[in-house]
């Protein structure tokens, strides 16, 4: 596998060498021929679509958007404000109940559809403000975001 990692990197670094890529100099013959085909649509279409000549890439599915979702800024919201709320709470006499109801008094709105993951982010919060557990001498185990 490395072996043809690096054939294709020489490759590609020849490629922009000598503009080898379409509507490169070095490709200019390209629109010539292009220009030639004298075929029905129909029959290009066919040509194009058959998988034996080629291997077609799906187009990429709109993954990496700009803008989060409306459910993405909310659980961002209830994260922070989850936080503020555990940080200030005693925490031993409390229950999720508890501090679900005034994380929905602090957003004003029913958080009903969020309850998993209020629960799972109340888990998360709690193990991170848990101090550190000694494994072994110098080695620590901590629980990240």
């Amino acid at each position: 596998m490395w072996s043809a990692l690096q054939v294709m990197h020489k490759a590609c670094e020849v490629s922009r060498r000598y503009n080898y890529f379409p509507g490169g100099m070095a490709l200019t013959w390209v629109g010539y021929y292009e220009s030639c085909i004298s075929s029905e649509q129909s029959c290009i279409n066919e040509w194009n679509a058959m998988t034996d000549l080629e291997t077609t890439r799906p187009d990429s599915p709109v993954m990496f958007s700009d803008q989060p979702t409306e459910r993405e800024r909310t659980e961002c919201m209830i994260k922070a404000k989850l936080r503020n709320i555990m940080m200030f709470q005693d925490l031993e006499n409390i229950t999720s109940k508890e501090i679900r109801n005034e994380l929905e008094q602090h957003m004003s709105c029913n958080l009903r559809e969020y309850k998993e993951f209020i629960d799972n982010e109340m888990l998360l919060i709690l193990g991170q403000m848990d101090k550190a557990t000694l494994i072994f001498d110098h080695l620590y185990l901590t629980i990240l975001d």
